[in-house]
């Protein structure tokens, strides 16, 4: 009976956070499928939902965020950010450098990296839409798009990936923001320009090594549009 509560809670949940976006493109899906982030910003209905396992994961993600947040000043964490077609959160606001916290059980950005020493440089190659996602949040804290308007100097962006039993594993090495604001801007104009004309993408699976569709909420839907 408990596990079916649980479950059932992490579905209205999940439910729940999709259909408060306000229809404004999401940084953390940056880098994804054009296709996948232009219907997330329509809500479209998912012809995939995620199963409970995949929930259950997000749902350890987001304790790990909220432990760790818990011990870091007020002020610096969950910094709210907006503009009139994107809206998100950045994780953790330094000085300098904005960071965004990926969890749990997340090998490949903890484990592996501190084992193999493994250069920030990597990941951007490898894995762009990371760093797609935090580089809009130092542009956006630059530009002074927080609720306040106050407007930060970030120079750097960076990864912490943390897992259980191993908390503050971390990828040491941090990426200028300089190196990615080309980047973030092409997303955006793309994105843009789609949307501006109402214009459905065209499926380009870029994210997990191109694997992307095997975790898409909408593979079913698209494989239909494209006669699969």
């Amino acid at each position: 009976m408990i596990d079916d509560l649980i479950k059932k809670k992490l579905q209205e949940d999940n439910d729940e956070e999709y259909y408060v976006q306000e229809k404004k493109f999401s940084p953390s899906a940056f880098g994804f499928c054009y296709r996948n982030q232009f219907w997330q910003r329509k809500q479209e209905t998912k012809s995939n939902p995620y199963d409970i396992k995949t929930l259950t994961r997000f749902a350890e993600g987001r304790f790990t965020h909220k432990f760790i947040q818990s011990y870091l000043p007020e002020g610096i964490t969950e910094v709210r950010l907006e503009i009139e077609d994107v809206k998100g959160r950045a994780d953790l606001v330094l000085d300098d450098t904005a960071i965004d916290i990926k969890g749990a059980d997340s090998y490949a950005l903890s484990v592996k990296a501190q084992q193999y020493n493994i250069p920030t440089a990597y990941y951007v190659k490898k894995n762009p839409y990371y760093f797609l996602q935090v580089g809009w949040y130092g542009i956006a804290l630059n530009s002074g798009y927080t609720n306040d308007h106050k407007k930060y100097d970030i120079k750097n962006v960076a990864i912490w990936g943390c897992c259980k039993g191993k908390l503050f594993y971390r990828i040491e090495h941090p990426v200028p923001l300089a190196e990615l604001e080309d980047k973030v801007h092409e997303e955006l104009r793309i994105l843009r320009d789609y949307w501006s004309k109402d214009e459905l993408p065209p499926a380009v699976p870029k994210a997990f090594g191109g694997r992307e569709c095997t975790y898409c909420n909408f593979k079913d839907k698209c494989d239909k549009l494209e006669g699969k």
